[in-house]
């Protein structure tokens, strides 16, 4: 966004941003969020889309910049300004603090080598990035006469050289007529600007041809960033394609390296049998051999282990041999699958689920065989359903730091206590109580009271050889006796 063009939006908007009080700051990727009651203030700090604009409030997908939303939090934006057509905009704000009002500087910099947001207090600053451009204003273009403006317009770079607020598409548009025009536009008459290109959002007053027409800088960048963002998103699932398509490519290759001819196969076991027929030919400790291989009549040089006699290297030739035999035709099954898979993700739309990738994600929403309990404290108790589900929550999806529950002298279900703690510090007393009330309740001891219930680490347990499935040896265990209940 070049100084102008940042002056006709500030124009409109002015008004609406003068007054408004902000909550908190939210940020998505490059896309800066000051949530102000039911409006927000959006800033833009894509490069190729550097752009501002007043819209509804939403928090979908934003996170919230937690260092900036505490230090702005309830102040109220006093002022709006723009130093001289200079591609940066200075929110002055200011919040009661025990009856002593507390200032502080919210600085846009809309610079495109760096685009940024700098909160400044009257003791220190903190910026978004780690770079921010501060740069010396140049001519005022409102400060120019016309005459000088028309005798710059034959050098573009001269013109955003020595005039504030022109960038270099802007210069492209000027000439003798739209200078004028411009200068009008400065001063107040009324301007239709348009939208010439979504990636990178290029803005234009003067363009025949346009993608769409709007009444007001506003609404225009409202529109524009969204369609950046919608194309961006285009952008990257290409990219994103591109990449899945060179990976599988790179072990399509990999597996193609393994896949050997007939002769490369039959070469092992021939060099085995030539080996064992020339037993004495072999020098202990040799590292190859010359050999006449009857079945052509040439002599074949075959590799040796020095280490190994003349007989173990056979056999090492004839395991070679029956393993590329036996493994030769799942590499073509293999191969054959990845050239369907790059086939289709080829063909495919960028952003679309190739048939991989729906499988991931139907295997990753498959629901866990287990009854899954969340505690106040953020902990989760998960319990067995039957024999086969004990074995696979304590021996293959509990962690070695989980709890295992089980109710001593009766039959019930495995239960596993997953806490939110730090590694190495023990549950807390409740959560501990309410694992071994459910691990009670769903046992046979689920009608009586005062239920012993052992617990320990899930790394102090040890399959049982003898029990049959589910069944487990506690190496250390505690106890404590509970009533059997679900939590609420």
């Amino acid at each position: 966004m070049n100084g102008i063009f940042l002056h006709l939006l500030l124009h409109e908007i002015r008004e609406v941003l003068s007054g408004m009080r902000v909550e908190e700051v939210l940020i998505r990727q490059r896309i800066v969020q000051f949530v102000c009651g039911k409006k927000s203030l959006y800033v833009s700090l894509y490069p190729d889309a550097l752009a501002l604009c007043v819209s509804r409030k939403t928090k979908e997908h934003y996170d919230k910049l937690q260092v900036f939303s505490t230090a702005l939090a309830s102040h109220i934006i006093r002022h709006v300004t723009q130093d001289s057509f200079k591609p940066v905009m200075r929110l002055t704000t200011e919040r009661l603090s025990t009856g002593k009002p507390n200032t502080c500087d919210i600085i846009v910099s809309l610079y495109r080598e760096a685009p940024n947001i700098r909160v400044r207090t009257a003791s220190t600053h903190r910026d978004l990035f780690p770079r921010f451009v501060e740069k010396k204003p140049k001519k005022n273009i409102c400060e120019v006469d016309e005459a000088t403006l028309k005798s710059l317009v034959g050098s573009k770079a001269h013109f955003v050289r020595e005039i504030e607020g022109v960038d270099k598409n802007l210069a492209d548009e000027l000439n003798q007529d739209t200078i004028t025009r411009l200068c009008d536009v400065i001063t107040g008459k009324a301007v239709s600007p348009k939208i010439v290109s979504t990636m990178p959002l290029r803005v234009s007053l003067f363009a025949r041809e346009f993608k769409k027409e709007f009444k007001s800088f506003n609404s225009l960048y409202e529109h524009g960033i969204k369609l950046f963002l919608q194309a961006k998103i285009h952008e990257d699932a290409i990219v994103r394609k591109k990449d899945l398509v060179r990976t599988m490519q790179r072990k399509r290759l990999r597996i193609q390296k393994k896949l050997l001819s007939t002769n490369e196969i039959e070469a092992y076991r021939i060099a085995g049998e030539l080996l064992l027929s020339n037993v004495k030919d072999v020098k202990k400790g040799a590292h190859s051999v010359r050999l006449l291989n009857p079945y052509d009549g040439t002599m074949v040089t075959i590799t040796l282990d020095p280490h190994l006699s003349a007989q173990k290297n056979a056999q090492d030739y004839f395991r070679k041999y029956k393993k590329h035999k036996r493994g030769q035709p799942m590499i073509q099954k293999k191969l054959a699958q990845f050239e369907r898979e790059i086939k289709v993700l080829q063909e495919s739309e960028p952003g679309k689920e190739t048939p991989r990738d729906s499988k991931r994600i139907s295997e990753k929403k498959k629901p866990l065989p287990f009854r899954i309990f969340s505690l106040l404290s953020g902990a989760v108790v998960y319990v067995g359903k039957s024999a086969r589900s004990n074995d696979e929550l304590t021996f293959t999806f509990a962690r070695p730091h989980d709890y295992f529950f089980h109710t001593r002298g009766f039959e019930g279900a495995h239960t596993i206590l997953r806490a939110k703690i730090p590694r190495g510090q023990k549950p807390s007393r409740t959560d501990v109580l309410a694992a071994a009330a459910i691990a009670a309740y769903y046992s046979k001891a689920r009608r009586q009271h005062n239920v012993v219930v052992s617990y320990t680490q899930r790394k102090y347990l040890k399959k049982s050889k003898r029990g049959g499935s589910g069944s487990v040896i506690l190496m250390r265990e505690e106890t404590l006796f509970v009533d059997p209940v679900l939590p609420e």
